[in-house]
C-alpha cells in the first residue's frame, strides 16, 4: 500500500519519479511474475520494458 505523508519525515522519498526513473530496472516490467500481475490487475500486455 501506498502511503503519503505531507511535510519533512526522515528517510522519505520526497520526488518518486526521480527515485524510480534512478532505480528501475528494464527486467523488473519483463519477468514473468510482472507480466502475469500486469495483466491480472488492469488486464493490459506487456510488449516491452517501456510498452504496456
Amino acid at each position: 500500500m501506498l502511503k503519503i505523508y505531507l511535510g519533512n519525515m526522515e528517510n522519505a522519498i520526497y520526488h518518486p519519479p526521480t527515485y524510480f526513473d534512478n532505480r528501475y530496472e528494464d527486467e523488473w516490467i519483463t519477468n514473468e511474475l510482472s507480466i502475469r500481475m500486469i495483466k491480472a490487475v488492469d488486464k493490459s500486455d506487456v510488449i516491452s520494458s517501456h510498452l504496456i
